[in-house]
C-alpha cells in the first residue's frame, strides 16, 4: 500500500487498477479515501480485482464503493471494457469548448 501510494504521488496516472483484497481492507477503504483526498479525479477511475468479489447484498461497503470489480480469472477483453468505459465516460462527460 506505502509503495502505491508513493508512485501515485510521484507519478501521474489516468487509471487505477487495483487488488480488493492486497490494500489493506476488505472494502478497499484505504486507498479509496487516500485518493478522494489526495487525488480525487483519479477516485473515479478506479478498477478493482479480486479473487472472490463480494456479493451485491453484502452491502456497498464491501463491494468496491460503487467501482467495478473483476473476479480473477477475468478475460483481457473484460478488463479492456472496464478501462474503455470509465476513460471513455470521463471524456464524454469533459465540457466541449
Amino acid at each position: 500500500m506505502h509503495e502505491a501510494r508513493a508512485s501515485l504521488e510521484k507519478k501521474e496516472f489516468d487509471l487505477v487498477i487495483a487488488d480488493l483484497q492486497v490494500c489493506g481492507s476488505s472494502s478497499g477503504s484505504d486507498i479509496t479515501e487516500w485518493l478522494a483526498q489526495h487525488r480525487p479525479a483519479l477516485n473515479q477511475r478506479l478498477i478493482w480485482m479480486c479473487a472472490l468479489a463480494p456479493s451485491e447484498d453484502a452491502g456497498e461497503k464491501n463491494t468496491g464503493n460503487g467501482h467495478p470489480i473483476l473476479q480473477k480469472p477475468f478475460k483481457a477483453s473484460d478488463l479492456l471494457a472496464a478501462v474503455d468505459e470509465l476513460l471513455l465516460n470521463d471524456v464524454q462527460a469533459a465540457a466541449i469548448d
